[in-house]
């Protein structure tokens, strides 16, 4: 073998090798186009899925665009109507109160011309008082010294006339004070302080040798003084107060003088009938 054949084989050799290689660099790099196709067609079914489903929510959005759109013209419009309907209302406010201020300012001058003209006649008024006063005057100390003599005249009638009627009262008081003294085996100097007054009252309560009684020392009762106890027409016994109160009183019975048991509501007086 010549030097030509062993390049050829050398080059047969290398060229095997790279084939090999390139073969196995194809087997490597080989696909399924079937399924490579029903991928393809999967994901283009998807990506249309997706894409009619963009395009609903794009209509979608479209649509609320559109009413919200439209709603909002309808309330700028509504808004525009309300402007120039409150602008209409001020325009008229307005001049109402322009005319209001003009009654204003007229009722003003009306009334300052009033002011003024009172203030007038106020002037005249206390000029025409001061000489109805001054009148007055002159008349009422005119009248009152007239009065003044009239009333001590009637005064000094009176007073004799009340003297000597209060004369012939104490005459006849003394009269009959003096008869009731000696009745009674008194005179003028004897104490009456231990004496009760006539009084009556009933009995509160009640106990073995105690009474309380409705009587007190608004009455006139003292500690000291003695009351009789009846019910009905029975005598019943006496008692001796012993201790007062404005209104109710303390007795301790007296037993040399008692007929009967004392109950609540039995009489109570300071002398007997």
């Amino acid at each position: 073998m010549n030097l030509i054949g062993k390049i050829f084989i050398v080059l047969i050799a290398v060229m095997s090798i790279f084939f090999m290689a390139l073969a196995m660099a194809v087997y490597s790099t080989h696909q399924n186009w079937n399924e490579l196709a029903k991928s393809t067609q999967e994901r283009v079914r998807g990506l249309q899925d997706q894409n009619n489903e963009l395009e609903a929510k794009n209509q979608k959005l479209q649509d609320t665009a559109a009413i919200e759109r439209a709603a909002r013209t309808k309330a700028i419009a509504t808004s525009e109507t309300r402007l120039l309907q409150s602008q209409q209302q001020l325009q008229q406010s307005r001049t109402q109160l322009n005319t209001l201020q003009e009654e204003h300012n007229t009722a003003i001058k009306s009334v300052e011309l009033a002011q003024s003209q009172l203030e007038q006649l106020k002037g005249q008024i206390i000029s025409l008082r001061e000489s109805i006063a001054k009148a007055q005057t002159d008349r009422d100390d005119q009248f009152q010294r007239v009065r003044e003599l009239t009333d001590r005249i009637n005064q000094a009638e009176g007073t004799k006339l009340v003297l000597e009627r209060r004369l012939q009262k104490l005459t006849d008081q003394y009269a009959q004070a003096n008869n009731v003294l000696k009745a009674h085996s008194l005179t003028i100097d004897t104490p009456v302080h231990s004496i009760p007054p006539d009084i009556e009252g009933i009995v509160q309560a009640s106990t073995n040798d105690m009474i309380e009684i409705s009587l007190g020392s608004d009455e006139g009762l003292r500690r000291g003084h003695t009351v009789e106890v009846s019910r009905g027409d029975r005598y019943l016994g006496r008692a001796k107060i012993i201790r007062v109160n404005s209104d109710i009183s303390v007795g301790q019975l007296l037993t040399e003088y008692s007929k009967a048991p004392i109950r609540k509501g039995d009489r109570v007086q300071t002398k007997v009938r």
